[in-house]
């Protein structure tokens, strides 16, 4: 019984179980982060900027910007995200998968936006008159502030109540969980603007045999299909197409992999029960710790109507749902 007590509460958003469905979720979603990842490289290492509109190669500080914003947002946050899901070791084991990955994270997304502010300091450019730039640093506070308080309070204090107490840690890890969800969904937003706005200064649009040098595609007629002219775009455009399309996807799918996806009865109550102080039981442990504390407190605080009238006792039940 006492086992569900201390159950987190953030498994409200995270699922306890993985389903099969949410298995090959996470598996394409980790997948398709490192194919973003091989874009970005393929378009921070092109040296064609005028003919195929590349980024100039990995001699330009600039290059480094993309590259490191998709290792550190998309590949490290997105396998920080999916440790409690993908690797089976244990509590303790998926907890420091999960602080290594956004520590990795953490460094990546430093270099990333070290590397944008030098390279615009360079050629004398100004910095955060763009909202993309301006959404990037708030991203970036965001994710720092998320850093530092977990570290904070699951890290560096466990076992010990150095900063917070037990019930201040369940609190945060409620807020912890959504929004660091949430921080991993706006990051592919913001690389995704960034995208479309570097695409935007570059120019790209239809050129004779996708060739930048020569004078764009005048067309004389509505452009009705646009699959047709799709390779006239020059490479570099169409590879960060790839960059954004893939971390959008990659995000979706590891998002999907791990919320909790609540089907029958354990989606019904959470449009049915208004009383957030003393949720619905779903599940026969549940049921039988609801009982057990409405008998201690003899039903004071506890909203009995809303426990079953069955017979739940352990004596009938099968040892595999005992808690």
């Amino acid at each position: 019984e006492s086992n569900y007590k201390n159950m987190d509460k953030a498994h409200n958003w995270i699922g306890k179980e993985v389903t099969r469905f949410q298995a090959w979720c996470l598996k394409l979603g980790h997948g398709l982060s490192l194919v973003c990842l091989v874009f970005a490289m393929v378009w921070g290492s092109g040296k064609e900027v005028a003919k195929d509109k590349m980024l100039g190669g990995l001699h330009l500080v600039f290059s480094y910007h993309p590259i490191c914003m998709v290792l550190g947002f998309i590949v490290c946050m997105g396998g920080g995200i999916g440790a409690f899901r993908t690797a089976r070791l244990g509590r303790v084991g998926n907890k420091r998968m999960h602080v290594i990955w956004h520590t990795t994270a953490f460094i990546f997304v430093s270099i990333g936006l070290r590397t944008v502010w030098i390279s615009h300091n360079i050629v004398k450019a100004p910095n955060l008159y763009t909202i993309h730039g301006i959404l990037g640093l708030l991203l970036c506070i965001l994710f720092y502030a998320q850093y530092v308080i977990g570290a904070i309070t699951f890290l560096f204090t466990h076992k010990k109540k150095f900063f917070f107490s037990k019930l201040h840690k369940e609190r945060i890890l409620e807020m912890h969980v959504p929004v660091g969800i949430i921080i991993y969904l706006l990051s592919t937003a913001v690389i995704v603007s960034g995208i479309a706005e570097k695409l935007a200064w570059m120019k790209c649009t239809y050129y004779p045999r996708a060739d930048a040098r020569e004078t764009p595609i005048q067309l004389d007629k509505i452009d009705s299909n646009p699959v047709q002219h799709f390779m006239l775009i020059p490479l570099g455009c169409r590879v960060a197409f790839g960059v954004g399309l893939s971390a959008l996807l990659s995000a979706s799918c590891i998002v999907l992999g791990v919320l909790s996806l609540r089907v029958g009865r354990d989606s019904d109550h959470l449009f049915q029960n208004t009383n957030k102080y003393n949720p619905l039981p779903t599940s026969v442990p549940e049921i039988i710790h609801h009982h057990s504390l409405a008998a201690k407190m003899g039903g004071a605080g506890v909203d009995t109507s809303i426990l079953p009238t069955d017979d739940f006792s352990s004596s009938n039940l099968p040892s595999t749902q005992l808690p």
